[in-house]
């Protein structure tokens, strides 16, 4: 589900001087990570839950 490139990282600075193409990709990324993270979040029991309640990154839980 991963790119090899991984996750773009979102700053303000260099958002202004992203592409269109650049933009789409990181927002596909955005979309394929909270998917895997509800996923995960669903799949895990209700012990396990607690630990990756707060994160925001799928590859962190």
């Amino acid at each position: 589900m991963w790119s090899k490139k991984g996750m773009l990282e979102r700053l303000s600075q260099k958002n202004a001087s992203w592409t269109e193409d650049k933009e789409k990709e990181y927002k596909e990324n955005v979309k394929k990570n909270a998917t895997t993270l509800r996923f995960t979040q669903q799949g895990v029991s209700k012990a396990i839950y607690p630990r990756i309640f707060g994160v925001k990154k799928a590859k962190d839980a």
